[in-house]
């Protein structure tokens, strides 16, 4: 998970409320991603963000696994 966790902060880490001037705050909790923003705005627009952060990170990671099992 801490692969997936930095890919993520590297990602989308970086925004900021357009409103508010705050970045996003990005965890882990057992098996779940957290993000924690200033407002629900905010969030809604980086959820989508972080959703394809998460389906790059899975893919890249498959792809690797699978590049692996063709090399035995």
């Amino acid at each position: 998970m801490g692969d997936l966790l930095n890919a993520v902060k590297k990602d989308i880490g970086h925004f900021k409320c357009p409103t508010h001037g705050e970045m996003p705050k990005i965890s882990v909790s057992g098996d779940k991603l957290n993000m924690t923003t200033c407002c629900d705005e905010f969030s809604k627009t980086l959820q989508i963000k972080m959703n394809k952060s998460v389906e790059n990170f899975t893919k890249k990671s498959m792809d690797n696994i699978f590049k692996k099992m063709g090399k035995r």
